[in-house]
């Protein structure tokens, strides 16, 4: 509900705004019967302006919460950890030292799986 009426308020108070832009020093003496007459061509855009702030001021409060700064932390750490892995596995590998292949394979599923274990909390 608190939603609706946000959206309501915003609205009228850009109606007002587009009608003191459009009308100028004329706007406190047309009628209201014209000032609907000239907010009926701009009523759609108003409405699809303020619902586009709304979606805005919303995703941005969602891309702040702490719980997604985390999850952007934590990611980064697994791509850097999976890049070094695969990087001192394939080495590893080219070496033949074939104990240190088996441990960075085993960090490495760890790494893979981690971030599945995390997000079931």
């Amino acid at each position: 509900m608190g939603k609706a009426r946000l959206r309501e308020l915003l609205i009228e108070i850009q109606k007002e705004e587009t009608l003191k832009e459009l009308l100028g020093s004329e706007y406190y003496v047309k009628t209201k019967e014209e000032k609907e007459h000239y907010l009926s061509f701009v009523i759609s855009q108003i409405e699809q302006d303020v619902d586009k702030m709304l979606n805005e001021h919303v995703e941005q409060h969602l891309r702040s919460l702490p719980e997604n700064k985390s999850h952007r932390n934590l990611m980064i750490f697994y791509t850097i950890a999976n890049v070094v892995l695969t990087g001192a596995a394939g080495f590893a590998v080219n070496e033949k030292t074939w104990v240190f292949v088996v441990i960075l394979y085993i960090l490495l599923c760890g790494v893979q799986v981690l971030p599945y274990i995390i997000n079931k909390k």
